[in-house]
């Protein structure tokens, strides 16, 4: 038996309806199907591709910036200034 399908011996006679659904399809029904004595019926059903949503949350907590102001500083003296690395150059060459 293909995929998909199903055979059920057991119903009794009657009106039936059949609801197929399935993940990232559209949900197909079909409504008002008789069945009779003895009948064996196929019934085709097609499933038409649906929407497919995912969501993703992302909570976090920020660190609070200062927006007012330039309050960058700092105070060097002599001797700091005259370890900097000067990374080969030197500063008297033109």
């Amino acid at each position: 038996m293909p995929s998909g399908c199903t055979r059920s011996a057991s119903c009794p006679v009657g009106r039936y309806s059949i609801t197929v659904e399935l993940q990232g399809f559209k949900t197909t029904k079909r409504t008002d199907i008789a069945l009779n004595v003895a009948e064996d019926r196929k019934i085709d059903l097609e499933l038409a591709t649906g929407a497919l949503s995912e969501s993703v949350e992302v909570k976090a907590e920020s660190t609070p910036v200062k927006t007012v102001g330039c309050d960058v500083s700092g105070i060097i003296n002599g001797e700091q200034d005259r370890e900097l690395p000067l990374n080969g150059r030197n500063f008297l060459a033109a």
